[in-house]
């Protein structure tokens, strides 16, 4: 079985687009996005609609759990924080009923038996509650990352949420792979992976797509999005 792994679209519609053309194109018969659908891009209602209509299989992120949940009590300080947090208010606006219910029914691990590989699907390693995320620091090194899915079952564990920050590695005994953020980057490429999986093996593919991020951009200038000049520059270089 073919299958496409993503994560981290963050509401960019053309990346999206893109890389289901890919996947489609080189015979992907299911696609799994690890969490983070939604937020920080302009093109929030649009990313849902695609991923139900395609059928893809996702999982919460952080950004779904804290639309559902309400953003955090105490979030961390940080020289950002209002623009950031306006922007998380803003996020929940431009979700009608229907798609308010396509993320609040998404669970935070998928794990499924393919062909005699277990495959899980997560956004980030989850506490012992099984919805908060472990905290992690980007500057830790691979193995020290990488132990924080110790309690994650799988032979094969999928996760996102370090965006810039892949992962293609096999770690005591079980395989990792992060196929990167196909939405949140300073340039126009949408990485993402396919997996052949057959007889209890599986092949890793790591690929990378472009697409014209130019309407991305220009649309922050259409929509009163709270905190843009941040949001874009910061998270998509523009």
């Amino acid at each position: 079985m073919r299958i496409a792994m993503l994560a981290d679209v963050h509401a960019n519609l053309p990346a999206l687009t893109a890389v289901l053309a890919d996947a489609h194109e080189r015979g992907c018969e299911q696609v799994y996005h690890a969490g983070d659908l939604i937020a920080i891009g302009p093109y929030l209602g649009e990313v849902v609609d695609l991923a139900r209509a395609s059928g893809m299989i996702c999982v919460k992120g952080n950004h779904e759990a804290w639309i559902m949940a309400g953003l955090p009590p105490d979030p961390k300080p940080g020289p950002h924080d209002d623009a950031e947090l306006q922007h998380q208010h803003w996020t929940p606006t431009r979700l009608n009923q229907a798609r308010r219910d396509f993320i609040r029914g998404l669970p935070y691990m998928i794990c499924e038996t393919i062909q005699g590989v277990r495959v899980t699907v997560v956004h980030w390693a989850l506490a012992a509650d099984g919805h908060t995320l472990k905290d992690v620091n980007t500057r830790w090194g691979d193995d020290v990352i990488l132990d924080l899915f110790a309690d994650t079952p799988g032979d094969l564990v999928c996760f996102g949420h370090l965006h810039e920050r892949r992962f293609n590695r096999a770690y005591q005994g079980r395989h990792f792979l992060n196929p990167g953020a196909a939405g949140c980057t300073h340039r126009s490429k949408a990485p993402y992976a396919i997996v052949d999986i057959a007889g209890g093996r599986f092949v890793i593919e790591e690929r990378i797509v472009s697409y014209h991020r130019g309407a991305r951009l220009a649309r922050y200038n259409v929509l009163e999005i709270p905190a843009r000049d941040f949001i874009r520059k910061a998270f998509f270089g523009g």
